[in-house]
Formats: structure tokens, sequence, C-alpha cells
């Protein structure tokens, strides 16, 4: 007699995360749910821990460090019970979500980073320039690139 097919169970992919992303999906998929229904096998968090195993205080902090949010908050918006059950619904549709549009945490890091020394670059200055040989009465230079190119454009505009 043949085995019966397995199915494949998602986990959540390497170093993903919810952080920054928006739960809206997850939220209405769980605002959706009948806890009645049978969902099915539920996503893992790792491999070989399904979410049955997880107590409620480990899902809490599970989903809290997936996705950046407080459980109760959640539960506030959908306007359902918390409770073991729900949660681990929670989780399971975060994870869904997390691997079809989530970001490797060394991704969102650099984004961050990135994010960060943008808003480290050289104030705007103007540069007022009277009138002189190049006939330029009044002129405003609005100098907004790196700290390198702004001491250039002042250098020259001095001389």
């Amino acid at each position: 007699m043949a085995d019966p097919p397995q199915t494949s169970v998602q986990v959540l992919k390497h170093k993903h995360s919810m952080l920054g992303e928006s739960l809206l999906p997850a939220i209405a998929k769980l605002k959706a749910w009948d806890p009645d229904a049978n969902s099915g096998e539920l996503c893992r968090l790792k491999k070989g821990h399904p979410l049955e195993e997880y107590s409620l205080v480990q899902l809490r902090t599970e989903f809290e460090r997936l996705a950046g949010e407080s459980v109760k908050d959640i539960f506030a918006i959908v306007g359902i019970d918390e409770n073991l059950k729900s949660v681990r619904q929670l989780v399971h549709l975060t994870i869904l979500q997390g691997n079809l549009v989530g970001i490797s945490k060394g991704q969102a890091l650099q984004y961050d980073l990135q994010v960060r020394a943008d808003n480290l670059q050289a104030p705007r200055t103007t540069v007022t320039q009277s009138s002189g040989s190049s006939g330029m009465s009044g002129a405003n230079v609005d100098i907004c690139s790196r700290s390198k190119d702004t001491q250039n454009l002042q250098l020259t505009l001095s001389s």
C-alpha cells in the first residue's frame, strides 16, 4: 500500500521578519478566521517545532519578536478574544505573510543604516553671491550634496 502524500508545512524563512512591514493582510485573515473550522497544519517558526508546542507566553514573545507589535494591540484591533488558539493562528498567519513579503533582518539593518546615512548628510546651505564678474546679481545657490562637494563649491564661489 502506498504511503499518504506528505504535506509541506511552511517554516519561517531564515532571518525573515515582519518588522517594518504591514500586518494588515494577516489581521484581515485573522478577523475572518473561524476558530471552529479545521485550519489544517500550522506554519512553524523553526523546523521541527510545531506551534502547538509553544505556550501562550512563548507565542506572544515570538510574535512580538517577529512583528514588532503587541499581541494585545492586534487583538484589540481585531476584536476577538486572545487565547492560546487565536494567538497560535495569529503567529501562523504572520509567518505566511512574512514568507511572502518580509525582508531578512540583514536587509532591514542595511536599509536602516542607509536611511541614517542619508539623514546625516550635510545640512542645506544657501550661498548668496552678490553682483560680480559673473553677472549673477543676488543669485542663491542651494547646496544639498555631501560636505566635500559643499566645501568645493564654497571655495569656488569665494575665489
